[in-house]
C-alpha cells in the first residue's frame, strides 16, 4: 500500500515538474516576443488569451480533483475583484484615477473580464508563496498582500507602457499600492481559511514566472 502511495505522490511530482518547466518555456517566448518590435504586436493581441490560458493551466489540478470550495471561493473572489475594478474605474476612489486600454481585450462596464481572474491567480500564487516561509495562519495572509503589492510595483509601469491601462497625468498614486495590499490581503485570508495545506507549486511559479517576465520588460524596455 505504501508503495503504491509513493509511486502516485512521485507520478503527480513527475507531472507538476514538466507542468513548471512546460510554463517556464511559455513565459520565456513570451519575454522575448515582448522584447522583439517585430512580434511586439502579435503579443499584445494574445495578452489576454495567454492571461486566461495559463491562469486555467494552474488552477485545473484543482478542477481535476473536484475541490469545490476553492473553486467556488475563486468564482466569488473574481466577482469581488471584478466589482471593485468597475468602482474603481468609474469613481477613482479605490486606486486613483485611471481607465483600461485595448490590450486585456474586452469587459463590461470599462474593466477587461480577464483583470478578475489574473487578481485571484495572483493572490492564490502569493499566499502559497507566504505560506512556504511563514507557518501562521494570523500572520501569512498579511505577507501574500505584500507579496501581491510587490508584483504589481513591477507591473505598473509595464502595464502603462503596453496600454494596460493608464493613469491620469501618468502618475501611478500610493493609493494604487495601499488599495492592493488591502484587498490582496483579505483575498488571502479567505483563501487561507478554505486551503490550509500547502500545495502550490504551480500557482507559486505561476507568480514567480509572470513577475520574473514583468521584471525583464521593465529593464529592457522602459529602463533600456
Amino acid at each position: 500500500m505504501n508503495m503504491k502511495m509513493s509511486a502516485i505522490g512521485d507520478s503527480w511530482i513527475n507531472e507538476e515538474v514538466v507542468m513548471v518547466a512546460v510554463m517556464s518555456c511559455i513565459f520565456f517566448v513570451g519575454t522575448i516576443g515582448h522584447l522583439l518590435p517585430v512580434t511586439r504586436g502579435m503579443m499584445l493581441f494574445l495578452t489576454p488569451l495567454f492571461l486566461f490560458g495559463m491562469g486555467l493551466f494552474v488552477i485545473h489540478p484543482l478542477i481535476l480533483k473536484r475541490e469545490w470550495k476553492l473553486l467556488i471561493w475563486a468564482g466569488s473572489a473574481y466577482l469581488v475583484t471584478f466589482t471593485i475594478e468597475a468602482i474603481g474605474v468609474w469613481t477613482g476612489r479605490i486606486f486613483g484615477e485611471y481607465e483600461y486600454g485595448s490590450t486585456l481585450g474586452p469587459g463590461f462596464f470599462s474593466v477587461p473580464l480577464v483583470i478578475g481572474f489574473n487578481w485571484v491567480v495572483v493572490v492564490m500564487g502569493a499566499t502559497e508563496l507566504a505560506r512556504m516561509f511563514i507557518k501562521d495562519r494570523r500572520i501569512y495572509p498579511i505577507a501574500a498582500g505584500a507579496a501581491a503589492t510587490a508584483f504589481d510595483v513591477v507591473l505598473e509601469p509595464v502595464a502603462m507602457e503596453m496600454d494596460y491601462w493608464d493613469w491620469l497625468d501618468g502618475t501611478i498614486p500610493v493609493q494604487n499600492y495601499v488599495a492592493w495590499f488591502v484587498i490582496a490581503t483579505l483575498m488571502a485570508t479567505s483563501y487561507a481559511m478554505i486551503r490550509n495545506k500547502g500545495e502550490g507549486r504551480l500557482l507559486i511559479s505561476y507568480l514567480l514566472l509572470q513577475t520574473q517576465m514583468f521584471l525583464m520588460l521593465r529593464i529592457f524596455i522602459i529602463v533600456g
